[in-house]
């Protein structure tokens, strides 16, 4: 006598969608891990990118005020932004966040109406530091 065995559902995942499954996983993780591990270094460039605007603009403000400019650029670290201090008629000041994971350099730089400035180095960790050259001139360094 011929017994058939009663048909038996498979249950389970086939190779193909788990090899799809965990390349998927693999590639999340790749991009993702990093941001929870530690600052990540487009974080320093920003933080760099950042102060050389703010010295620009620093700059520009004290050259557009002429003689009678009192442009400062203020780096606190410990408040993470960049502030430019400036009087037209009244107090002003321009705040420029800085990412709170990155170290910067505290410093004060003050900009003549011709756009000088004291020789000065901001360092940034994990980025190219921000020199402000005698003549106001903001770089990469």
């Amino acid at each position: 006598m011929n017994r058939l065995r009663p048909a038996v559902a498979q249950t389970g995942f086939t190779l193909v969608e788990l090899v799809a499954v965990l390349l998927i996983v693999g590639i999340l993780a790749a991009y993702a891990l990093p941001r929870f591990i530690g600052p990540d270094a487009s974080e320093a460039v920003t933080a760099r990118d950042t102060l050389l605007m703010a010295a620009r603009r620093a700059r520009q403000l004290a050259m557009n005020q002429g003689s009678g400019a009192g442009v400062q650029l203020v780096v606190d670290n410990a408040a993470h932004e960049a502030r430019i201090e400036y009087t037209d008629g009244t107090p002003q000041t321009l705040r420029y966040p800085l990412p709170a994971a990155i170290a910067v350099g505290s410093v004060s730089v003050a900009f003549d109406g011709l756009g000088n400035a004291a020789a000065t180095t901001i360092t940034v960790a994990g980025s190219d530091n921000v020199c402000i050259e005698t003549t106001g001139y903001a770089h990469r360094c």
